[in-house]
């Protein structure tokens, strides 16, 4: 993420040492970055020493951005000790924020996004692969009934009205939201136009089609 990360108390430098020491030697853990040795009076201005708790601090996490800028503050009683993962994704959020200019409202847990083709299993998820949808010109093969026939038939499972099911198909199609990003039967918004016109005659071509 590019970040830098800092850590303080107010134990003396020998503390530190030994502490670091102890954590590589009985967890496996090596801490590379730089732990700074605060007196009482640095640890009271960040609000780390609160009233009734002694002299222990407690466990506080402080986000600056590149200007210098405290951008989070998060104190979290001695009793529980610090949520990493909330950690995490407050600093991914506000680096998403200052990059992209977004704004996130809602709790936002990323996935991962490292993953490979290679470690995906496309055999288990092709069964739950879509053999035909209308809305986004999707037909994996030919079949018995018409492709007309299955659109409908799928307008039909979600519940939708006539004139809903042309909204909704409308709408994608003009969106280029075929399958695969193909061109095929994207729509303008000429073909709502046409569809509300008022001089537009419908007839029946066959069973299920309809021409203007």
């Amino acid at each position: 993420m590019g970040v830098q990360l800092i850590g303080m108390s107010i134990d003396q430098i020998f503390s530190h040492i030994k502490w670091v020491g102890w954590i590589q030697a009985k967890l496996g853990v090596e801490i590379t970055f730089p732990v700074v040795a605060a007196n009482d009076s640095v640890a009271s201005k960040l609000g780390m020493l609160h009233p009734g708790k002694g002299i222990n601090t407690v466990c506080a996490v402080f986000i600056v951005d590149l200007e210098s800028k405290v951008r989070l503050v998060v104190y979290y009683p001695q009793e529980i000790g610090r949520n990493m993962d909330e950690i995490v994704r407050a600093t991914k959020v506000l680096i998403a924020s200052d990059t992209e200019g977004v704004t996130v409202s809602v709790s936002f847990l990323a996935g991962c996004g490292d993953a490979t083709q290679e470690m995906t299993d496309r055999a288990s998820f092709e069964v739950l692969e879509p053999v035909y949808d209308g809305y986004r010109n999707r037909l994996k093969k030919k079949y018995l009934v018409s492709p007309e026939e299955k659109f409908l038939d799928r307008t039909w499972l979600i519940g939708l009205t006539a004139s809903e099911m042309m909204a909704l198909v409308g709408g994608m199609r003009v969106l280029g939201a075929n399958y695969g990003s193909t061109a095929h039967d994207v729509f303008s918004n000429d073909f709502f136009v046409n569809l509300t016109d008022m001089g537009s005659t419908w007839v029946s071509s066959s069973k299920i089609l309809l021409n203007s």
